[in-house]
């Protein structure tokens, strides 16, 4: 038979009450559009420092001029890609916020649910706070904001539904949580 003795803090340890787990929350999206066409949903990826936007979307956009780029991607699996091209100063209109985009034009598999990536330089610009606890993200241009509660698919993805808010400058904006 082994005793062991545990420590004092050990001992407060097992007996502090730890937050409960949770699920995983799934990936965060936001409805936008670029000039009339209606992207439905951009993911939102920390991982990335660059914005993606799949050649079969760039063909819906009309009036996006596509620059020569030299830079080449190393994908998950360790295959690179050479993109097609780069987009500048695209406006992306999240509700009634604007901001000027960059794209890197690369050739993927169609994915009808998520249509553009927005990395980590839109998150900054767009100054994402993203409260995954809550399920509540906050985009701010200059003066406004915009303040969402999550809603979850049945894919365990979560979006946000700007269309029925109502917006004074510098006022965020709640909706009702639905799960």
């Amino acid at each position: 038979m082994v005793l062991s003795t545990i420590s004092t803090g050990c001992s407060n340890s097992l007996k502090k009450k730890h937050p409960h787990k949770m699920k995983d929350p799934g990936s965060f999206t936001i409805p936008c559009s670029i000039r009339s066409v209606k992207i439905g949903k951009a993911l939102l990826d920390l991982g990335p420092s660059i914005n993606l936007m799949p050649l079969s979307m760039l063909k819906k956009i009309d009036g996006l001029a596509l620059k020569l780029t030299k830079i080449s991607f190393i994908m998950a699996d360790g295959s690179s890609k050479k993109p097609y091209g780069v987009v500048e100063d695209v406006v992306i209109r999240i509700e009634r916020l604007e901001f000027l985009v960059d794209f890197v034009v690369i050739e993927m598999k169609e994915d009808d649910k998520i249509l553009v990536i927005l990395g980590r330089s839109f998150m900054k610009m767009a100054r994402v706070i993203i409260n995954v606890y809550d399920g509540v993200i906050m985009l701010k241009d200059r003066e406004e904001k915009v303040k969402e509660e999550e809603k979850v698919d049945k894919g365990g993805t979560i979006h946000f539904d700007l269309k029925d808010a109502t917006f004074k400058p510098g006022t965020p904006v709640r909706y009702k949580k639905k799960l």
